[in-house]
């Protein structure tokens, strides 16, 4: 008889499921947090790359603004300021600004990095500026920024710079 009361409290063991629920709990709350992270992570990317974009235009809109004197476009902490300042949810790293005299042309002899500064002189009405703007994006989860590392964020957009006559 020892063994059949041995057997029923093994299938009564068996076919108790009160811990079942917490196991699968356990089980399913890493990947819903892994989840709700990765959208969460996603949001902010969206952010980051619009930022980036919206800087990136305003500095051109900026530099290209007809009046002031001296021309804005001479300006090169204006300008950059002015693309940070509408990058609200991140400060973009870096805003670099060049001159050219349209698509495919090469590049003027001034810029605004660290080179020939912008003079009205030496930027004609026509010429273009060229603002590009790149932000790294960062995930601040760990796990998901082991996965994706590091992301490098770039826009680039360039307005005609318009004197009064072409």
């Amino acid at each position: 008889m020892g063994g059949r009361s041995r057997l029923r409290s093994w299938l009564r063991l068996r076919l108790d499921e009160s811990g079942a629920a917490l196991v699968e709990f356990a089980l399913a709350l890493p990947l819903f947090l892994l989840l709700l992270f990765g959208l969460i992570e996603f949001g902010r990317f969206v952010a980051v790359s619009t930022a980036v974009e919206t800087a990136s235009r305003e500095a051109a809109r900026f530099a290209s603004a007809v009046g002031g004197s001296p021309p804005q476009y001479t300006d090169c902490a204006a300008i950059r300021g002015a693309g940070q300042d509408l990058a609200v949810i991140t400060e973009i790293d870096q805003i670099d600004i060049v001159f050219d005299s349209g698509p495919g042309t090469p590049l003027l002899p001034v810029d605004c990095q660290g080179g020939t500064l912008p003079t009205p002189s030496a930027v004609a009405s026509g010429d273009r500026v060229v603002v590009t703007a790149t932000e790294t994006f960062r995930s601040v989860v760990p796990i998901l920024s082991n996965i994706i590392g590091t992301v490098t964020v770039t826009s680039t957009d360039s307005r005609t710079i318009f004197k009064g006559s072409l």
